[in-house]
């Protein structure tokens, strides 16, 4: 059963029940509220921002899932778990309560890879080589096997009942359409399931911290599936900067 949802006057009595600081008289903790599909609170101590608590919002067998699965990639990473190889790239996890879905890792100081790519430029070639060097070490990395290598929901052939999901309402659209429809039978019979991937990998899962490092964050999508979706997840940003800009044309795209 969740707990109700972390806020400023609880946070600090969850993380020192648990073992995760101390706090004194003189210490000023500020909380700030980074929702959105989850609970996130970023908790600040004496003006240095220390953790990054994710907490579900909806209590779905998914959203409890998806967290457990993020929770099991930190620490497949640790102590030469079989992610060990993707330690580096990840943020330090500190404690998963999975009785409650609460995750606590520590909070990256940083700027994602599409606020980095607003300040320099929409198509800066560096930024984009980084998100690529990234993302060949988590398609290189062997998956373990306890995955569930489950096609990414967009893929997903309509079931029975399907107008009881706004999910699979929104996907009848385009099923209703032949041609789309042909297009997503085709990427379902084409998927591949041999490679690690993060499975959300928008530019905004990118973060630049100092030193110079790029972390990945928001594994819950993590399983074996088919690189290119990662690939796609990061081509959509540049597709979109390109479309606003009015660049039309091969040339332009080049």
């Amino acid at each position: 059963m969740p707990l109700p949802l972390l806020n400023a006057d609880t946070v600090a009595s969850y993380l020192r029940d648990r073992g995760l600081a101390e706090f004194n008289r003189e210490e000023r903790i500020r909380v700030r509220d980074l929702s959105r599909r989850n609970h996130n609170l970023a908790v600040e101590i004496d003006g240095q921002e220390v953790w990054l608590i994710k907490q579900i919002q909806y209590d779905t067998p998914e959203v409890v899932t998806s967290l457990a699965r993020e929770a099991y990639c930190y620490y497949a990473a640790e102590n030469g778990g079989p992610l060990a190889p993707l330690r580096a790239l990840m943020p330090r996890c500190a404690y998963f309560d999975s009785a409650h879905s609460i995750l606590v890792i520590g909070f990256l100081e940083g700027v994602n890879a599409a606020d980095a790519h607003v300040r320099v430029g929409p198509f800066e070639g560096r930024l984009a080589e980084e998100l690529g060097r990234v993302l060949a070490q988590v398609h290189r990395t062997p998956p373990p096997g306890c995955f569930p290598r489950e096609l990414p929901w967009v893929l997903r052939p309509l079931a029975n009942g399907w107008q009881a999901s706004a999910r699979s309402r929104f996907l009848a659209r385009f099923h209703g359409l032949a041609a789309v429809a042909r297009a997503l039978e085709e990427l379902r019979d084409n998927w591949q399931t041999n490679t690690l991937i993060h499975g959300d990998a928008r530019p905004e899962n990118f973060v630049f911290s100092r030193p110079f490092e790029v972390r990945l964050v928001d594994w819950e999508l993590t399983d074996v599936g088919d690189a290119a979706w990662d690939c796609a997840n990061v081509m959509q940003y540049y597709w979109g900067q390109w479309a606003s800009v009015g660049a039309t044309g091969q040339e332009a795209w080049n």
